[in-house]
């Protein structure tokens, strides 16, 4: 009959030694990982080996210019498109339509 684990009769480990052991693999884990980012890279030519990975800087649009997505959005939901694709034939995501259109109409 096979024993149960937690039956033993060797001590559990302590709360401490268990994080210890889980940091350990952590950094372990953490300094392979930066090491295959670096061999990537070095065989890229360039941090940007993925495509698109990189952010995006955040545009700010104008009262007017949110006044005129909104239309626009509204133009296409009433030729049949969803909000979501209204949306996103105008570059934008149909929550941030949403939210404008909130904030626009108080």
């Amino acid at each position: 009959m096979t024993q149960h684990p937690l039956s033993s009769s060797e001590p559990l480990d302590s709360y401490a030694t268990t994080i210890s052991r889980f940091m350990n693999w952590a950094a372990e884990r953490i300094a392979k990982e930066v090491e295959d980012n670096e061999r990537i890279e070095e065989k890229a030519g360039t941090r940007e080996f993925i495509p698109g990975s990189g952010y995006e800087k955040q545009r700010i649009y104008t009262e007017e210019q949110k006044s005129e997505l909104i239309l626009g959005i509204d133009k296409l939901r009433a030729e049949g498109l969803t909000a979501r694709n209204a949306a996103r034939e105008l570059g934008i995501y149909d929550a941030t339509y949403y939210k404008w259109k909130r904030e626009l109409n108080k």
